[in-house]
């Protein structure tokens, strides 16, 4: 939960927040990937 909230936290810098902070609108570009599965498993060391 916490690196999601750090990837998606990532992209803002000052002006995006001023400008949130000001009432104007931001729009942020959002990826086709919304998720990875994994299979397997590990092999021992």
């Amino acid at each position: 939960m916490i690196n999601d909230i750090g990837v998606l936290a990532w992209g803002v810098c000052g002006l995006e927040a001023e400008s949130v902070f000001f009432g104007i609108p931001v729009t942020l570009r959002v990826p086709e990937v919304v998720g990875v599965k994994l299979t397997g498993a590990f092999r021992a060391a």
